[in-house]
C-alpha cells in the first residue's frame, strides 16, 4: 500500500477527521506515515487522542475493507484522489484552514488551476442573475482564469454553463460523494463539464448522500480552491452567505454583485459590500482588483520557494502582528489596513507558507 491509500484508509475510519489527521502528522511527521498500521492503542493514546478514536484508529487500519471497496467503487465511477501528502495536491486548497486530508475528482482535469474564481448565489436565481453571468464569465476565462462552483440548480449551474459556452475550465465542487448523482438534473452537465478538460470534485467518501451538514464543509472548498469569490444573487442567509464569509476568512478577494432595490434575492449581496466586499459592475473590475495576486502567482511559478528571505517575511507587518493568533478582523484593527489590502497580502503570505491558518480559523506564522 503506498502512502496516499493509508492516508485514504484513515479518512474513511469514523469519527477521524481533520484535525484527527493534522495532529497525526504534526506528531509523527509525514516520513512516519507508513508506520501508523503497527501502532497499538497506547501509541495513538501518547499521541493525543481519546482512547475510543485510538480504538477506532487501531481498528480501522488492521481492516482494509472500507479502503478495497472505496478504491473498487473509484474504479468503476473513474474517479481518482489526491491526498494532503501529495505533490499534486492543489496549492491553493493546501493553505486554508483544515485543508482536507483527501480530494476526490473525476474528469479530464491534468492540473489544478492556480488561477480559479468562484462563482456562487441563489439556487433561485432569476433571469437578472443569469445575465450578470454570462457578461462575467467570458472575460474571467479569456484572461486565463477557471470557473469554480457547487454544481447545484440556480448561480452554480449559470456558471459552469457559461464557462463551457466560453470554452473555459470549470470545476464543480459537490456536497455529495462521486457516486451519488445528486442532483438528477445536473448529471449531463457534469459529464460535459468533466468530458471538457473540468472536474466534479469532493471532499466525501464515494457514497456519502446529500445531507444539509455536507454543504458548508463543501463551501469552504469552492472558496479554498479559488483565487477570489464573486457573489451573484444571495438572500441574508444562504449558502452563498456561507461561501463568501468563507473567502474572507481565507484571505480571498470578494466581491458581490448590486441588485435591485428591495430585491431579496440581493440582500445578502448588499450586507457582504456593507462588511468590506467589493462591489462590482463589470468584469474588468475583478480583473484589475485580482491583477497583483496573478502576478504574484506567476512569480511564485518561475521562482523558488525560498525567493522570499527570511529576513524579508520577517519585515512584513503582517508578520510582525502574527506574532500571536488572530482573526482577519484583530489583523485589520491592528494594522489599520482596508480589509482588501489585508486580504491580497494575507493570500500572498499563505503562498509563501509566511502565514498560516489553524484550525481555529485564526492567522499564524507558518
Amino acid at each position: 500500500m503506498n502512502i496516499d491509500e493509508l492516508v485514504l484508509q484513515i479518512s474513511l475510519i469514523k469519527e477521524i477527521g481533520v484535525q484527527s489527521m493534522q495532529l497525526l502528522l504534526e506528531k509523527i511527521g509525514v516520513g512516519a506515515v507508513n508506520q501508523l498500521p503497527h501502532y497499538d492503542e497506547s501509541e495513538f493514546s501518547r499521541i493525543g487522542f481519546s482512547a475510543i478514536k485510538a480504538r477506532l484508529l487501531v481498528q480501522g487500519l488492521r481492516d482494509k475493507r472500507l479502503l478495497d471497496q472505496e478504491l473498487e467503487l473509484m474504479r468503476k465511477r473513474q474517479v481518482q484522489f489526491v491526498t494532503l501528502l501529495s505533490d499534486q495536491y492543489p496549492d491553493l486548497l493546501r493553505h486554508i484552514q483544515g485543508a482536507p486530508a483527501v480530494l476526490y475528482w473525476r474528469g479530464n482535469l491534468t492540473v489544478w488551476p492556480k488561477r480559479a474564481i468562484a462563482i456562487v448565489g441563489s439556487r433561485q436565481a432569476n433571469q437578472y442573475g443569469k445575465q450578470v453571468v454570462q457578461q462575467l464569465v467570458p472575460p474571467l476565462v479569456q484572461a486565463g482564469h477557471a470557473i469554480i462552483s457547487g454544481g447545484a440548480i440556480g448561480i452554480d449551474t449559470m456558471a459552469h454553463q457559461a464557462a463551457l459556452s466560453s470554452n473555459g475550465t470549470t470545476i464543480a465542487v459537490t456536497g455529495v460523494g462521486l457516486s451519488s448523482d445528486y442532483p438528477k438534473s445536473n448529471q449531463r452537465l457534469f459529464d460535459e463539464i468533466c468530458d471538457r478538460g473540468g472536474a466534479c470534485a469532493s471532499i466525501f467518501p464515494m457514497q456519502t448522500p446529500a445531507h444539509i451538514g455536507n454543504f458548508p464543509a463543501r463551501n469552504r472548498i469552492i472558496s479554498g480552491l479559488a483565487t477570489g469569490c464573486i457573489v451573484v444573487q444571495a438572500a441574508s442567509s444562504s449558502g452563498a452567505r456561507i461561501t463568501a464569509n468563507l473567502a474572507l476568512e481565507q484571505g480571498r478577494d470578494l466581491f458581490v454583485v448590486p441588485g435591485p432595490f428591495g430585491d431579496p434575492l440581493s440582500a445578502g449581496c448588499h450586507e457582504l459590500a456593507n462588511q468590506g466586499a467589493r462591489l462590482i459592475h463589470t468584469p474588468q473590475d475583478v480583473l484589475v482588483d485580482l491583477a497583483p495576486v496573478t502576478a504574484q502567482l506567476s512569480l511564485l511559478e518561475t521562482e523558488s520557494p525560498d525567493s522570499m528571505g527570511s529576513n524579508a517575511v520577517q519585515l512584513h507587518p503582517i508578520w510582525q502582528a502574527c506574532q500571536r493568533a488572530s482573526t482577519t478582523s484583530e489583523l485589520q484593527d491592528r494594522l489599520g489596513w482596508d480589509l482588501a489590502m489585508l486580504q491580497g497580502q494575507l493570500f500572498d503570505l499563505q503562498l509563501q507558507g509566511a502565514i498560516r491558518q489553524n484550525f481555529a480559523g485564526l492567522w499564524e506564522r507558518g
